[in-house]
């Protein structure tokens, strides 16, 4: 009876704990519920990755469709060592003429001592004797470049920004004087129009190889380094086989410039020596993310490009600053460097919520002189400059002197260029809620001739196509000021900056007046759409250049205060003609036009084809531009800028015929 009684509590203490073993404790519920949002939280971060690999190639795609990046560097390989050619070729005739030059005078030295020696034949001097220089081992003129090439992210359309570190016996002098001759004697079929500019705040010599637009500056080389990398090159004129090339990548090999080639420079040597040096410090500092900073600025400035705020000439920004603000978001979100759809998401918030005139610096402020300098250079200081205080949108050069990249943006710009920061903020949180990044409408043309009502145009007329370049040059350097004059407290001014050309085959149908009709009936074509749209001279070919005239307009809004009845903007634009019609090698044939337009007189080859969104998109964009500049115009601007009747001035100016006379323009405000 016992053993029965003791078999069974035995069972049932065995039951109760195997029972007691399978119930969890609450640790292991709390380890379970850890684990299992550690899966959830994997899973999404998995799925979070996989979104952004989807839409970083997305990305890609997307700037390889729109051609954002050229892939094959074949014919700017060919220009780069054509023009190295080129240049041995100068720099062996200046070594000759300089050497030519100082056995003159040694000879005749030497003459006027024999003289002397044969006055006092008991005078006898020790002489030097002579030391025979072989002017094929001389150092030569290198090429460094700078700029998109050297980032790495030009276009197909884009310039090629050269610097020639010329050897000690090539003076500026000779390269606007021989060079600029030695380019213009060859044919045309390789290089065109070739213009000199020695006056320039930094000189420039500016022409076309294989249609390639290319500025070319001057510095002297003089620290040993670079000499004995001049002579390291091989010497294009000692290449048996005219094939043969210099080089295969020009980039991959280049010279990097040293504190110590700042020595015995000028001012204009230490800002031409600038534009290389700051390209290949920003390349330094971004080097671990190299391939990550050159997808965002290339898409970055494809979307400055299209939205009309890509243009350091009229004031806005160009390659170089667009490069510092991307190196600058690089810089300072390491975690999201290698995520180029993050780091583009993250440069629009920056910037569209940048408290300007707050500099954009990407390293520490060089305004202490280098040792090897000899010149003392007034750096970008606002505590020191009042004009430096006055400038409102700093972007500072990491290189020594210190300066603001951006020293010509105006007010009109910098409104213009914040417009459109905070609507591309505006895609990155709609991109977020959708959870669909949709990268053309990012970068569709802007709705700028859909968004005003008021238009001043200028337009610019030449006959022949080098005059057209030379007068266009001059003009477009000028257009800042027309601008700046403009904006006053009654009239807001919204430029758009980019240049248009006139395809030729519309050009005949043109007429004498100075209103252009938007009801055109000639529609360019694909191709000279397209080279409207990159900003290029279209390449004309045609027996009938003498009769038709070369023609390119620039359109900026006018937007006037509230209340505001009429406005006579003639004594505004009078100081802008003078400038440009008091140019010395003005001719004839050279002539520009001021005329008002409405939006509905605005010419067909301005407006750009929507071809990248279907007409949902494109009219939810355009609705979304619209009530953002609204908005902007009735809340953030104390003036209350609308669109209301105003006059404004129609003005030919000629060298013949000078006209002046108001436009009324009756337009109500739109809803």
């Amino acid at each position: 009876m016992h053993d029965k009684l003791a078999q069974s509590s035995t069972l049932i203490s065995q039951a109760t704990a195997s029972t007691a073993t399978k119930l969890p404790s609450r640790r292991s519920l709390r380890r379970f519920r850890s684990n299992q949002s550690k899966i959830n939280m994997s899973q999404q971060q998995q799925q979070l990755h996989g979104r952004r690999l989807n839409a970083n190639d997305s990305l890609r795609e997307t700037l390889t469709e729109l051609k954002c990046m050229e892939e094959n560097d074949s014919l700017r390989i060919k220009a780069l060592d054509w023009l190295e050619r080129i240049l041995a070729k100068w720099s062996f005739a200046c070594s000759n003429e300089s050497h030519t030059g100082s056995s003159t005078s040694s000879s005749k030295r030497s003459d006027n001592e024999d003289d002397e020696d044969s006055a006092s034949p008991c005078k006898k001097k020790a002489r030097a004797p002579a030391v025979m220089v072989n002017n094929w081992q001389r150092p030569r003129p290198i090429l460094i470049t700078f700029g998109s090439y050297r980032l790495g992210v030009h276009r197909p359309c884009s310039d090629l920004d050269l610097l020639v570190l010329a050897p000690a016996h090539c003076s500026r002098d000779d390269f606007f004087g021989s060079l600029v001759q030695l380019l213009q004697q060859q044919s045309d079929a390789i290089i065109r129009q070739v213009h000199p500019i020695p006056t320039a705040y930094t000189p420039v010599i500016k022409f076309t190889l294989y249609g390639i637009s290319i500025d070319l500056l001057f510095a002297k080389g003089h620290s040993a380094a670079m000499q004995q990398y001049q002579l390291k090159r091989p010497n294009p004129l000692l290449l048996v086989n005219s094939n043969e090339k210099c080089f295969n990548d020009h980039r991959s090999d280049e010279y990097l410039i040293h504190d110590a080639d700042l020595a015995d420079q000028d001012e204009a040597g230490v800002r031409s020596l600038n534009g290389a040096r700051v390209s290949q410090m920003i390349l330094e500092k971004v080097s671990p993310h190299l391939p990550t900073f050159r997808i965002v600025l290339a898409a970055v400035k494809e979307w400055a490009m299209a939205k009309g705020i890509y243009s350091n000439v009229l004031g806005f920004l160009g390659g170089i600053n667009y490069a510092i603000m991307v190196a600058y978001v690089c810089i300072h979100n390491p975690t999201i460097a290698n995520d180029p759809v993050a780091l583009l998401e993250c440069f629009f918030i920056t910037f569209a919520s940048w408290k300007w005139p707050e500099p954009v610096i990407i390293g520490e402020l060089q305004l202490v002189r280098p040792s090897s300098c000899s010149l003392q250079l007034a750096g970008w200081n606002p505590l020191v400059s009042r004009r430096d205080g006055l400038q409102i949108m700093p972007i500072i050069t990491p290189a020594y002197p210190s300066m603001n990249s951006a020293y010509n943006v105006d007010v009109p710009q910098l409104r213009q260029m914040r417009n459109e920061f905070v609507l591309a903020a505006n895609w990155v949180v709609t991109t977020h809620k959708s959870k669909r990044n949709c990268f053309l409408r990012l970068l569709r043309p802007s709705d700028f001739f859909a968004s005003h009502s008021h238009y001043l145009q200028v337009k610019i007329t030449s006959k022949t196509q080098q005059e057209h370049v030379e007068w266009l040059r001059l003009v477009e350097s000028r257009l800042r000021l027309l601008i700046g004059s403009l904006e006053t407290p009654e009239l807001h001014v919204w430029p758009f900056g980019k240049l248009f050309h006139k395809p030729r085959s519309m050009v005949t149908q043109v007429t004498t007046t100075t209103t252009v009709s938007a009801t055109s009936s000639v529609v360019a074509s694909e191709q000279q759409q397209q080279q409207q749209q990159q900003g290029l001279l279209a390449d004309v070919k045609t027996d009938c250049e003498d009769e038709d005239d070369f023609e390119s307009t620039f359109y900026m809004a006018l937007r006037f205060a509230r209340g505001t009845e009429q406005t006579d903007i003639r004594l505004l634009t009078s100081d802008f003609c003078h400038q440009v019609y008091a140019w010395e090698k003005r001719t004839s044939s050279m002539d520009m036009s001021l005329n008002h337009l409405t939006a509905s007189q605005l010419p067909a080859y301005v407006v750009p084809p929507l071809k990248l969104l279907d007409d949902a998109s494109t009219a939810t964009a355009s609705s979304s531009w619209a009530s953002s500049s609204d908005g902007y115009e009735d809340g953030d601007d104390d003036d209350g800028l609308v669109e209301t009747e105003a006059i404004v001035n129609e003005s030919l100016l000629g060298l013949e015929k000078e006209k002046r006379e108001g436009l009324v323009a009756h337009e109500q405000r739109p809803t």
